[in-house]
């Protein structure tokens, strides 16, 4: 772990001035090499859903804090296109976790996918289905979409576009009145999402250009702040008291400059909501637990 340290120069990196990242883990697991999305368990203590990009078979899996894999799952009765976020949430005192299969880096999926899976209660190796999939498409076309999470207040799902300059903003229902293909609803720009600066691209001329690139995105377990991932920052918009996220997103945000993660693309809430855990797309990929306001 001290040597990935010193490779990534990553350990105790200044956030904002105020906090520092912390290296929680590594994941060295070469079947958990294309990580695309992470998740709390909602019923397993310091327990993470984990998933993985297009190209790879339809299972899902558990690791501990530390970056290990405790349990793998084959999903059942779907097609994996191209997953790339994954979100849990609780109602009625069950918990169900949902994956979002609306990677297209084309621009040319005409329908996505989101899976709502309850989320197992014995950590095994095992099968599962999904309880429902929901299928829905962009009012303005294809979008390559990879920030996905679940805004229960209002049983919704929440996805940010991940190339767009500004991302957009779009809402599906969590529970669609028929089994049709929903056409998701605009709610607006998300605004604040820094690009990179001259300096950025003369120091990184490969990366810089995509710093701007969402990738994730979490709602706090108290559901006032959202946190959305790109490959260089942390962005974390909150609500001032129950107004809609489209109007939370359409103030600059609180941003955080995050260490050195190869393609960062995975990241959600701790269950207390004091942290956000994030990884990358990578192998072996380093596991960080960041601290963010409440």
């Amino acid at each position: 772990m001290l040597m990935l340290c010193a490779v990534v120069s990553a350990c105790g990196v200044p956030l904002g001035g105020k906090t520092a990242s912390r290296l929680q883990g590594v994941i060295v697991d070469q079947q958990l090499n294309e990580i695309s999305g992470l998740t709390a368990s909602g019923r397993h203590a310091n327990v993470f859903w984990v998933i993985d990009d297009g190209g790879n078979a339809a299972q899902l899996y558990a690791i501990n804090r530390y970056g290990t894999r405790v349990a793998t799952y084959t999903i059942d009765g779907v097609n994996k296109t191209d997953w790339e976020d994954i979100d849990q949430y609780t109602i009625n005192g069950r918990h169900y976790l949902v994956i979002a299969d609306t990677g297209d880096n084309g621009a040319l999926r005409k329908t996505l996918q989101l899976h709502v899976i309850e989320e197992p209660a014995a950590l095994s190796n095992s099968r599962l289905q999904p309880t429902r999939s929901i299928a829905f498409r962009f009012p303005d076309g294809p979008h390559d979409t990879e920030a996905m999470t679940v805004d229960i207040a209002y049983r919704q799902v929440l996805l940010i576009t991940k190339k767009r300059k500004p991302p957009i903003l779009f809402s599906v229902s969590l529970d669609p009145d028929a089994p049709k293909v929903q056409t998701a609803k605009r709610l607006g720009d998300v605004i604040g999402v820094p690009s990179a600066s001259k300096a950025d691209l003369k120091a990184r001329p490969r990366l810089a250009p995509y710093d701007h690139q969402v990738t994730a995105a979490s709602i706090s377990p108290n559901g006032n702040t959202m946190a959305v991932l790109t490959y260089r920052y942390v962005l974390l918009y909150t609500r001032k008291g129950k107004e809609k996220w489209s109007r939370a997103v359409s103030r600059d945000p609180l941003v955080r400059v995050l260490p050195v993660i190869p393609q960062a693309e995975a990241m959600g809430y701790t269950a207390d909501g004091k942290s956000v855990f994030v990884t990358g797309e990578f192998s072996v990929a380093p596991l960080y637990r960041i601290p963010v306001p409440q």
